[in-house]
């Protein structure tokens, strides 16, 4: 198949931009402009997780190995939420604001909604306020062609999710290292009651915070061995080489936390 091109950039309806698809060798990738990818995929291994973030992100696994019921705001070319169906037992929700990205859910070998998978159509922001703590675990990675909404990252939004996480669920959040990050990250921080860790992704520019209700987040907790065991072959192959790395850096983070403590 040779390379292909979907140059719709600019073109929005009902305020919502058409993303632009490319096909250049075995990847498929999404974008809203020509400044930055928003998600990538190989064809013919559409579950494989093709953007190092994404690996970051399922970091959550060294603390929540078999969440019940996961939420995902942002579907993008839907890496997470193939990956998470393909290789975890857990119930799926995704909610993705811009119709044009779920249309294309098919390009991308989205799973079509099931009993544990479904994919609805709202603004983020919105779908959280005033649920009940029913969600294990909460992936927030939802952008548009300017960047992170507003709404998605707003104190009042962070409140929401900590209401709509179990006792001890947890939030993981995707940022970018920008002007905006420091006070967002803070806002988590004291809505989190300080149960907030941050691990830079491998590529430049990202930076994953994760963030627990009700629960440390101590490395003493966390065990490689067992995370993985709940994974299959496939899923190990793809994560315990980050995994590895996310660990590390978080006992970094603990003994320098613990030297300060001294002065």
């Amino acid at each position: 198949m040779g390379d292909r091109f979907h140059i719709l950039q600019g073109l929005e309806l009902d305020g919502h931009v058409r993303p632009l698809v490319f096909d250049i060798g075995d990847a498929r990738s999404l974008y809203f402009n020509f400044d930055g990818l928003q998600s990538s995929m190989k064809r013919g291994q559409p579950w494989v997780l093709d953007v190092d973030y994404t690996k970051t992100m399922m970091g959550f696994m060294l603390a929540k190995p078999q969440p019940e019921h996961i939420l995902m705001i942002g579907l993008g070319g839907g890496s997470l939420p193939k990956f998470c169906y393909h290789n975890l037992a857990s119930r799926i929700t995704v909610v993705e604001v811009n119709p044009h990205v779920i249309a294309l859910r098919d390009e991308f070998e989205v799973p079509a909604d099931d009993d544990r998978f479904r994919v609805v159509r709202a603004d983020g922001a919105a779908y959280v306020q005033n649920l009940p703590p029913i969600f294990d675990v909460m992936m927030v990675d939802g952008f548009d062609e300017v960047g992170q909404p507003p709404q998605l990252c707003s104190h009042e939004f962070y409140q929401d999710c900590y209401q709509a996480l179990k006792p001890g669920g947890l939030m993981v959040v995707n940022l970018h290292f920008n002007p905006t990050f420091a006070p967002i990250r803070q806002s988590i921080s004291e809505v989190f009651e300080a149960c907030v860790e941050s691990v830079d992704a491998v590529e430049e520019g990202n930076c994953i915070v994760f963030a627990s209700k009700r629960a440390s987040l101590s490395t003493r907790s966390m065990s490689l061995s067992w995370t993985l065991q709940n994974l299959n072959e496939r899923a190990r192959e793809q994560l315990a080489a980050e995994f590895q790395r996310i660990l590390a850096m978080l006992k970094t983070t603990e003994g320098q936390r613990r030297l300060a403590n001294l002065d």
